[in-house]
């Protein structure tokens, strides 16, 4: 347990101890007279012994410790905590900072299903890993089956395979070409109608007339079955949102068929069918080039060929009517993570845009202009610098152990300045007043305050009063400010649970700095404001503080600099400043700012009936019209928001949306077991067929190797070339030989199936299914897909086989891990949210000293929360990540709204409703108002954020503000003028010391009324003479109760 602080007053002047002996002579003299009637209000004595007497006072003593070792040693502290944090920063910074891009590293829940999967199939599986290279030409949604789009289709082609690196990285890639059987990199595109090749193009283009007729032959040769070279064509995969004209031959009659209902049969591997279709229309051409993975090397290239895109979409866009109006679109997943990469870089300005204006705005809080000496301006540049501190330090912690840094994590900074500018407006307003009481006994006194010393160096005569203060102000706010910071650290400490790698960063990073920011208000921020008072004290001028006032000015603005002194509403005044008749008090009360006068007439009108009434009626209207739109909550994500506004990633997807109807290829893998087994493969095929009945994608693979195989084992002309050479008796893996020995069929299965090389044995394998019909604006509709998949992957025989761990057939595709990430986050969301209700109910129950505390907070804080949501929703925002960051912080940002309150509400001496609210707005509204305004100021910066996820945080910030200060200084107030408990509920920090330090006398002592003193060992560390706590016998119980003289 932290020891009381050491006597600092021993080093004040006599003139100081004997103003201190007549203050605690009024204080004796003005208990005389109401110590009937203002006694402690002990609903339990045990409970406030418990929380009074002993947790609040620790707490108020480790608080106290520290804000006298830092006044004590300012300048010590000052270098010291700079030192550290300026090491941290740049240590953490050089050794193990670690910017993740990747979504799929900052949002796949750990240890989840598809993590496995995809952990496997990139370390284990035997797969080739490819980074396909996408490209799409569209006409804003005309066709682009016409001779001059297709063109640009080559030049774009011809763009990239002239890109110098191209031809050595496809060297490396797995696939072989079929005509020279060398590595080569896959390409699929309309070109290979003309073996890509564009020379051909125009000599078959040549002989025709007009326009229109070579608009009909590309389109006759693009409705072909199959590729010159007898490859399969797979028409959704090269042209976007097409459609088909369906011609028989029997009766000539005709049909449409469209892009989504097209399948070729594998029989056109081994033969060019009679065509029945021909194109009429497709809205896109595309191009997909599957590029090997060669770590930073891959990087390099696709770096040029993006730089090599944008310069060819910038010279299209400039010569619209020679390209035809032909728009183009690109993308790799580096492309991606290049521009995640950018916004994170292009809003980091953004943090020193709020730092400057949240400097500009609490300097000019504390800025007197009529009043140089008084005026604090410096403080408030101060008081950004020591969240600054805080920062520098909590990052370089983090840095240091190697927790990684995404955007999300630069929430954190302007969740700290509101955080921290809360503590920072209770200490100063407390200090204040105190300062200014000192300050008018000392001129009733005719003492000055005036020394001509040095600011670095001690001096007792002068730093004694200081010290004095900086103990009683801690004293009074110590519990107030560590309430708070325990509520909202134990929120993020929550949010560090969830299986959401970028919620759990971001809440580690928040968890810390917020505890860091705590220490260093105490401690740093006490250290500047104790080098400012020593320059109020030698009458050195705000931010010019070399600048001395004149002698003569001195003498001639000595009430003015008293007068005009700062006082901040965020403290309540000690009773004895409120109700003393002292002479001294008096001109204390009549010097309240603007901002304490508001507030008390603001008390007046809130607490008239009528606005009662109408407070009371429209909060329930309001929570219920919200109540409401929670359920109208949906969730959504949009991996696109999460890049600059006007990237060429945005206009990818949007257009890949819009003209394209082939989304995604999901991947069924088969691993673990014998697939030359019959039983195997048969439960092979029932796994695929009733993946394919699933809504979302409604029909079987393009290509099955193992269905299509069977297929091509029963054909009448492949059974002639079997028995000539002889495979109906051969092995399985010898069969697999001679069909992967034919080019055509290797192109298209080849990288489909891993065998080893020296059985030939098939470890694993792979088809491709394509969701086709699902809602990608719908989370429901994807959450569904992937629930209803797993429970088919759950319900095959391989899988359920007793002691397996990993499935043997399973469904992945990259789309998995934001599904699973929609799927864990609603029951993240509920168990966070009722355990951090639950936490801070718990808090506010054993750090408030009046049990009813409890019956505020918790139903208060879920209103609040279902506003916050249901505000949220009529915004127009969705649940995603990001919101979902917001929501956990939330709890712990709302919460402080109403525990200052109510802290200061049973902390007050009056003893009616109507006194003890006034009170409470009096001293502490101005500085909950001022706290909001600061949060809210502070994130007006993410307004003008190059992503639109920032916007959304902007939002949700401004709706926590207004509901948490609604709340917080509207409906609260007004339930406590009703129904809060009345008396005395709260003693002096002074007096519940001298409680914890008496004698504990026998329960069973005679009930005489006799008064038995105990002398408390305890002394007091500002130097005053405090009275001894007197045990007298309660009239009722006849038990010994505390009453405290003070």
């Amino acid at each position: 347990m932290c020891q009381p602080a050491e006597d600092h007053t021993k080093e004040s002047d006599d003139e100081s101890l004997s103003q201190d002996n007549q203050k605690n002579n009024q204080k004796k003299k003005n208990s005389s007279t109401r110590n009937d009637t203002i006694r402690p209000h002990v609903v339990n004595k045990t409970w406030t012994y418990m929380t009074e007497g002993l947790l609040h006072q620790w707490l108020r003593r480790c608080v106290v410790k520290m804000a006298l070792t830092a006044a004590t040693y300012p300048l010590t502290t000052i270098a010291t905590i700079s030192f550290l944090s300026l090491t941290l920063i740049a240590t953490g910074f050089f050794t193990n900072f670690k910017i993740v891009y990747n979504h799929q590293e900052i949002f796949t829940p750990f240890g989840s299903l598809p993590e496995q999967h995809h952990e496997w199939i990139t370390q284990e599986s035997g797969f080739a890993i490819t980074r396909p290279f996408l490209v799409l030409l569209h006409r804003n949604g005309d066709s682009v089956l016409q001779a001059t789009a297709l063109q640009m289709l080559f030049t774009a082609l011809n763009t990239i395979q002239s890109t110098p690196g191209y031809d050595d990285a496809c060297q490396q890639s797995a696939y072989l070409d079929k005509a020279t059987n060398k590595p080569t990199c896959k390409l699929s595109s309309a070109t290979q109608f003309w073996n890509h090749d564009i020379q051909q193009l125009l000599q078959e283009l040549t002989p025709l007339d007009n326009i229109t007729a070579q608009d009909e032959y590309i389109t006759q040769v693009m409705s072909n079955a199959t590729f010159p070279d007898g490859t399969p064509v797979f028409h959704e995969a090269i042209l976007g949102n097409y459609q088909m004209e369906n011609i028989t031959n029997t009766n000539n009659a005709t049909g449409t068929i469209s892009s989504s209902s097209s399948s070729p049969s594998f029989s056109s591997i081994q033969s060019s069918p009679q065509q029945l279709q021909i194109l009429t229309t497709a809205q896109s051409y595309i191009i997909s080039i599957d590029f090997p993975e060669r770590g930073a090397d891959s990087d390099a290239l696709e770096k040029v060929l993006l730089e090599r895109m944008k310069q060819l979409r910038l010279e299209w866009e400039e010569s619209t009517q020679a390209t035809g109006g032909v728009v183009l679109e690109y993308f790799t997943m580096y492309s991606y993570l290049l521009e995640f990469e950018r916004a994170v870089y292009s809003d980091v300005y953004l943090v020193v845009v709020m730092m400057f204006i949240m400097v500009s705005f609490c300097c000019m809080v504390f800025y007197r202009k009529a009043d140089p000496i008084q005026s604090r301006a410096l403080v408030g540049l101060f008081s950004i610098t020591t969240i600054g501190m805080s920062l520098m330090t909590g990052y370089g912690l983090m840095w240091c152990i190697g927790v990684p840094f995404t955007n999300i994590s630069m929430m954190v900074p302007f969740i700290i300045v509101g955080v921290g500018l809360d503590d920072t407006f209770i200490i100063t307003g407390a200090y204040f007043r105190k300062s200014m009481a000192a300050s008018s006994s000392s001129r009733n006194n005719n003492n000055s305050t005036s020394r001509q010393t040095s600011l670095t160096k001690k001096d007792p005569v002068r730093d004694g009063p200081i010290l004095a203060r900086v103990e009683e102000t801690m004293q009074e706010v110590g519990s107030s400010i560590s309430l708070t910071t325990i509520t909202t650290m134990l929120a993020f400490c929550l949010g560090a649970i969830s299986s959401i790698p970028a919620i759990r960063w971001l809440c580690i990073y928040g968890f810390v700095c917020i505890g860091v920011d705590f220490v260093y208000q105490c401690t740093y921020f006490i250290a500047w404001m104790v080098l400012d008072e020593r320059r109020v004290q030698a009458k050195r001028k705000d931010i010019c503080f070399w600048i001395s006032l004149a002698e003569e000015e001195e003498d001639d603005d000595e009430d003015k600099h008293q007068i005009n002194s700062m006082l901040k509403s965020d403290s309540s005044s000690s009773l004895e400043e409120e109700e003393s008749n002292d002479d001294n008090a008096q001109p204390i009360s009549n010097q309240q700012n603007f901002s304490e006068r508001f507030m008390k007439w603001y008390a007046d009108k809130l607490l008239q009936p009528a606005v009662k009434v109408f407070v009371l009626i429209f909060f329930t209207v309001y929570l219920a019209g919200c109540i409401y739109s929670t359920t109208k909550l949906t969730q959504q994500f949009n991996v696109e928001n999460y890049v600059p506004k006007g990237s060429h990633v945005k206009t990818f997807f949007s257009t890949f949306d819009d003209y394209s109807s082939l989304f995604r290829g999901i991947q069924v893998y088969f691993r673990h077991e014998d697939q030359s087994d019959p039983m195997i493969q048969q439960q092979m095929m029932t796994y695929v067929d009733e993946l394919s009945k699933l809504d979302q994608i409604g029909a079987p693979p393009e290509f099955f190797w193992l269905r299509d195989f069977a297929e091509m084992a029963n054909a009448p002309e492949f059974a002639e070339q079997s028995a000539a050479l002889g495979l109906q008796d051969a092995s399985f893996e010898e069969q697999i030989d001679v069909v992967l020995s034919i080019p055509e069929v290797r192109d298209v299965y080849g990288a489909d199936i891993v065998r080893d090389p020296d059985t030939g044995f098939i470890t694993a394998s792979r088809c491709y299914l394509y969701l086709r019909k699902i809602d990608m604006q719908s989370v429901a509709n994807q959450v569904s897909f992937l629930m209803d998949q797993r429970d088919i992957s759950k319900r095959q025989p391989i899988n359920n086989q007793e002691g397996k761990t990993d499935w043997s057939f399973f469904a992945f595709d990259d789309m998995y891990f934001f599904f699973e990430l929609y799927a864990v986050s609603v029951q993240e969301l509920i168990f966070t949210t009722v355990s951090g209700v639950a936490a801070v109910s718990a808090v506010a129950f054993v750090l408030i000293p009046h049990w009813s505390a409890v019956a505020f907070v918790m139903p208060l804080i879920i209103a609040l929360y279902f506003m916050l949501l249901g505000t949220m929703q009529y915004s127009g925002i969705h649940i995603n990540a990001v919101t979902y960051v917001i929501i956990v912080m939330a709890i712990g940002l709302l919460v402080d709204f109403l525990m200052h309150m109510l802290l200061r509400y049973f902390e007050s001496k009056a003893t009616t409703r109507h006194e003890k609210v006034k009170h409470t707005l009096q001293t502490m509204g101005s500085s909950i108002l001022l706290g909001g305004l600061t949060t809210f100021i502070g994130v007006i910066p993410l307004a003008f954020s190059s992503t639109t996820v920032f916007m959304v945080v902007f939002k949700s910030f401004l709706a926590m503000v207004c509901l948490g200060c609604g709340v917080g200084l509207i409906l609260l107030p007004v339930l406590l003028s009703l129904v809060g408990p009345e008396g005395v509920t709260h003693a002096e920090p002074n007096e519940m010391e001298e409680a914890c330090s008496t004698v504990v006398l026998d329960s069973k002592a005679s009930s005489d009324g006799n008064e038995v003193t105990a002398e408390s060992d305890s002394s007091s560390d500002d130097g005053d003479k405090r009275m001894p706590a007197v045990m007298s016998t309660s009239p009722r119980t006849g038990e010994y109760e505390t009453v405290y003289e003070v």
